[in-house]
Parts: C-alpha cells; sequence; structure tokens
C-alpha cells in the first residue's frame, strides 16, 4: 500500500457541493468521486490519498480517501484533454475524512515546514504525486492524532503545533538546536570550503518478504498496462527502482521473479509482459500475491479481457513496406502451462461477454485485412506485382468453412493458405487452432502458414509459422463428448 498526494486548487475549479460531500462524510456516509491522478498509472485499490488545497488560503491537507479503483482513462473529465482528444488519467476515491475546505483546513500549509514533513515537497503540479513511505507513516499518525483532539478546526491560516510522533522528539530538538546555533552569514566573506566527510551509507531495511512480492506484483502489472497501451517504458528504470525499492541486488533472480509472474498469468490465460517470457517453478506465495493484485484490482482484468479495437481509419488498406511489420517467429518456449481454464476472479463480474466476443471478431476481421495489405506489399516487393489478382479473402466470403482465412501466393506462383490469428498482446501470447484448420494444415504442410499479427493496435507486427512447425507448439485444451 503506498500513499499518493492530491491537489485541489479552487482557483481553477469551483466544487460547488464541498459542504454537502463533508456534511456527508460526518455523518458517516461514504463519498465515493472520481479525480484526476496527473500521469501516474502505479496507483491501485487500496493505496491512501491526502488531499490539499493550493491557491489562495487556507491552503493546506484537508482531506484523506481510500482508492477504490486504482489508475485508469476516463474520457470527458478534462477540457483540455478532451479538445487534444485524449482521455484523463484517474481514480475513484473514497473518502474517510474530509473537510469543509472552503473555510478551513486540517494541517495548514505552514505546518507542513516541520520535520519530518519538510523533506517533501508539498506545492505540487499536479495530482498523484506519492509520498515516500517515512514522511507517509508519520503523516497517517499526525493526522489521526489530530482528528481524534479536534485539533485544527477553525485555524484555517494559522500553523497547527503538531504534535511529534513518538520516537520524534529528540529529532525535532536537536535540528531545532542546530538551526538557532548556525552562525549568521557575514557580507563579502567567503568561506572556506569545509573538509569532506566520509559517512558511512545510510542502508534503509528490505521491506519484509510479503511486501517485497506486493511491491514486485504491482511494478509487473505497471510494465504490463503499459506494453498493452503501447506507450514506452523503459525496463532499466524499473529494474533499477526495484532493486532500490526491494533492498536486493541480485539482477538475476529479479528478471527470473517477473518471467515467474509471467507463468502465473499464463495459467490464468491472462496477458503477460512479452519481454518477460513465462518460466515455471514459481512459488505459491507469489501466485497468492498476483491473485490478491488481481482481487483487488477488477475494473484492470476487465480492461485486459476485452481487447482494444484500433479506429477504422488507421488499419491499413496498403503497406508501404511489409518488411517494417514482420519480425521473426519466437523461439520455442520450455514452459508448458497446464491446460485448467482461464481463472475469473472474484469482484470482476462486469465484463460483457456479448460486447468481448463482437470486438474479438472485428478484431480478428481487422487483422486479415491487414494481412491482406501485407501480402500485396509483399508480392510488390517480390517483384510479383500481378499476382495481387489471384488474393482472396476467403473467410469474409465464405465463412470458416475453408479452414483458412486468407488465398494468397507463394513465391514459385503455388498458392499460400494463411489463417490469421490477431491480438493486441505480446507475440508470445497463445492462440488457438480449430481441428479443421489442422487437418488443412496437415494435407499442405508446405503451403499452409499461420500469420501471428500481434501488439496490433499499436503498431502492428507479424510472424509466420509454417505448418511443419505446428505440431512442436500445440497443446490440448479441449475435449468433445459424445452421448
Amino acid at each position: 500500500m503506498a500513499t499518493y498526494l492530491m491537489s485541489w486548487d479552487p482557483t481553477r475549479w469551483d466544487w460547488r457541493n464541498l459542504k454537502e460531500q463533508a456534511d456527508q462524510v460526518a455523518r458517516g456516509t461514504p463519498v465515493v468521486r472520481q479525480w484526476s491522478c496527473g500521469s501516474n498509472r502505479r496507483i491501485f485499490s487500496g493505496d491512501i490519498v491526502y488531499f490539499i488545497r493550493q491557491g489562495r488560503e487556507p491552503r493546506g491537507l484537508f482531506a484523506r480517501a481510500e482508492v477504490v479503483r486504482g489508475s485508469y482513462e476516463a474520457s470527458n473529465v478534462s477540457v483540455q484533454d478532451a479538445l487534444r482528444g485524449r482521455n484523463t488519467l484517474v481514480v475513484d476515491v473514497r473518502f474517510t475524512e474530509l473537510e469543509n475546505a472552503s473555510s478551513r483546513v486540517l494541517i495548514p500549509r505552514q505546518s507542513l515546514s516541520a520535520v519530518p514533513f519538510g523533506a517533501f515537497r508539498w506545492d505540487i503540479k499536479e495530482s498523484g504525486v506519492r509520498i515516500p513511505d517515512e514522511v507517509a507513516e508519520v503523516l497517517e499518525a499526525t493526522w489521526q492524532r489530530l482528528r481524534s483532539r479536534g485539533d485544527g478546526f477553525g485555524q484555517a491560516a494559522e500553523p497547527v503545533d503538531l504534535p511529534a510522533p513518538e520516537g520524534m522528539e529528540e529529532q525535532i530538538v536537536q535540528e531545532r538546536e542546530a538551526r538557532l546555533a548556525r552562525p549568521a552569514p557575514v557580507a563579502q566573506q567567503r568561506a572556506e570550503p569545509a573538509p569532506a566527510r566520509s559517512a558511512a551509507p545510510v542502508r534503509q531495511a528490505a521491506p519484509d518478504p510479503a511486501r517485497q512480492r506486493e511491491i514486485l506484483v504491482q511494478n509487473y502489472f505497471i510494465m504490463l498496462d503499459a506494453e498493452i497501451q503501447g506507450a514506452l517504458y523503459s525496463k532499466a528504470d524499473h529494474r533499477n527502482r526495484l532493486l532500490k525499492e526491494l533492498g536486493v541486488a541480485d539482477v538475476d533472480a529479479l528478471d527470473r521473479s517477473h518471467r515467474h509472474i509471467s507463468a502465473v498469468l499464463a495459467e490464468m490465460g491472462l496477458p503477460f509482459v512479452d519481454s518477460f517470457p513465462p518460466e515455471g517453478g514459481y512459488a505459491a506465495e507469489l501466485e497468492k500475491a498476483v491473485r490478491a493484485f488481481i482481487e483487488g484490482n477488477p475494473e484492470f482484468v476487465d480492461s485486459l479481457w476485452v481487447e482494444e479495437l484500433p479506429p477504422p481509419a488507421s488499419i491499413p488498406v496498403e503497406l508501404d513496406d511489409s518488411r517494417a511489420h514482420w519480425v521473426p517467429a519466437p523461439d520455442i518456449s520450455g514452459f508448458k502451462p497446464s491446460a485448467r481454464p482461464s481463472w475469473h476472479p472474484e469482484g470482476v463480474n462486469e465484463i460483457d461477454f456479448r460486447i468481448r466476443e463482437a470486438r474479438n471478431r472485428s478484431l480478428a476481421m481487422a487483422g486479415e485485412r491487414f494481412v491482406l495489405a501485407f501480402e500485396r506489399a509483399r508480392l510488390r516487393e517480390t517483384g510479383q506485382k500481378e499476382l495481387q489478382e489471384r488474393i482472396r479473402w476467403q473467410s469474409q466470403t465464405y465463412g470458416e468453412s475453408f479452414g483458412y482465412d486468407i488465398l494468397s501466393v507463394d513465391p514459385d506462383g503455388g498458392d499460400r493458405y494463411i489463417c490469421v490469428r490477431t491480438t493486441n498482446y505480446g507475440s508470445r501470447f497463445p492462440f488457438t487452432l480449430s481441428l479443421h484448420e489442422l487437418e488443412r494444415a496437415r494435407e499442405n504442410p508446405d503451403r499452409f502458414h499461420i500469420y501471428r499479427v500481434f501488439r496490433f493496435a499499436h503498431g502492428a507486427k507479424l510472424f509466420m509459422v509454417s505448418a511443419r512447425e505446428i505440431p512442436d507448439r500445440l497443446q490440448p485444451v479441449a475435449f468433445r463428448a459424445w452421448f
């Protein structure tokens, strides 16, 4: 669980029903509302957020809330974002304490200059800034103490004498004495450089194993979300931050843990980070941590199961260079998932499977249209432009009766039977073949090819698998029963 800071500036947005909602919370009735979280995609259900009023006085902290839906994109939230044609990143929060900040705050801004709060920059430019754990821990204790004593009320513009958390009194006194003992600067006097002091670096204690797994899983899903959304992210940055946050130094072990999480998701039938191929042998505690995250963030799973459709205008009719979209087929993985059914966690009950089915069909059709353009470009580039007329979109005309989707032309002029499988996920995400398609592949092992289109909505790529390679990559997942 992490703690974040949200900003409210009445000079930029008028929270008109703030008083009514504050009264509602005071009566014990929860208030849940949506709030922009800047560019932070790392806020999850169960995290804690504090709200600070900025702009004109009274400035300071006035609310505490729990995140009930982690970072997600929403439309028609920000006028500026809407004008730019993009969604706004938001969270849903449930307020547990809410002051009417139109007239008063609980902790005025001036009071946040004291130890240890002064180490954090409270005047944030956008919401969603993480509060360091050591500051958040003291803030939580201080907040609850003020609430229980009733301090801060009616003192909107005056500093509050914050009660020091246990163990902090001596540190505060020492800092105050050091500040008072510091000599005043002398005009026109150049200070001699202070001799360098060698001090042993302060090492923070590593989190307990349960917390380490929680941090590891959260970070993994941030990378997965970025990959599915087509956003750029740096594995090295994630790795370096994790090594520091987890208090470990073994890079290989960290990468192996990521591959273990991929294996857990593969077993569940969910997508995984493509650059971390699944690897078996994960511990039961890691699987529990992954399931706990999914159960706590059902909206994230909803977004995974219903794939995004690209705008029709973005699906190319012609390609300038087929080679820009082709990649070699990935090596066969040693990971063999069990054939258990996809896991449906409790709380994930908003999926409309009719919508999912319709979107999958639309995605499949869009992928086939893309492969048609790819094949025309391939023939052009090999000097066989006149053979483009032989390309046929069989599945569009005859359905699935042929056992393949597109009839094209091989380099020798013979027929090429193409079965297209399209997804927005990575190249290693599994796909299914029907018995009819397998029979056609066995009949024409040198002419039958699978075109695997992946990351379709964000710069489509494809690789090809010949019928002779298929048997090494198959795994039975269903049975037919006769009575």
